[in-house]
């Protein structure tokens, strides 16, 4: 069991993944965009607090070499602390990295995940940014799904991404 609370789905890979898998362009599911408008609605409403979500971006695409580049959607980073300035050349790179889970008694566990780093300039502020973010990975249906929660894990809503392409 990944996550204490009865009512969290546990999904989580239960082997080890290659890097090899990984490589590839990766898409947010239309039902998990859909989750997201609905969390963003939530809090222009005042029914949510404000939480980041985990990765503002529409695609990512892992290469071989550990480099990685990402389709940002700018709606998705309401403080701008993620984004880069279109010209800023941000630096991406991905590893597989064992990341915390939690089993049902709540004792740490760690299970594989991607690991993304994404470091960029702001001229305005002359300073460097570093973002870092975590997906879980599971397998569903023979296929393999990057996800994580949108904003606070309890609320118990998923931004899911699949592989595209090789």
């Amino acid at each position: 069991m990944l996550f204490p609370i009865d009512y969290f789905p546990q999904r989580y890979i239960e082997r080890e993944v290659d890097k090899t898998e990984l490589v590839g362009t990766w898409k947010i599911t239309p039902d998990s965009e859909s989750r997201i408008k609905t969390f963003f609605e939530k809090i222009q409403n005042g029914d949510l607090d404000w939480e980041p979500i985990t990765a503002p971006w529409k695609t990512i695409t892992l290469n071989e070499d550990g480099t990685c580049q990402i389709e940002f959607e700018v709606s998705w980073d309401i403080e701008n602390k993620v984004l880069p300035e279109p010209d800023a050349g941000p630096t991406c790179t991905w590893k597989i990295k064992k990341i915390t889970g939690y089993d049902k008694e709540f004792s740490s566990k760690y299970v594989p995940g991607l690991f993304v780093r994404l470091e960029h300039f702001n001229e305005q502020e002359d300073r460097y940014y570093v973002y870092y973010s975590e997906c879980y990975i599971v397998e569903e249906n023979n296929e393999l799904v990057l996800w994580d929660f949108i904003g606070d894990p309890e609320q118990v809503e998923f931004q899911d991404f699949k592989k595209t392409n090789q």
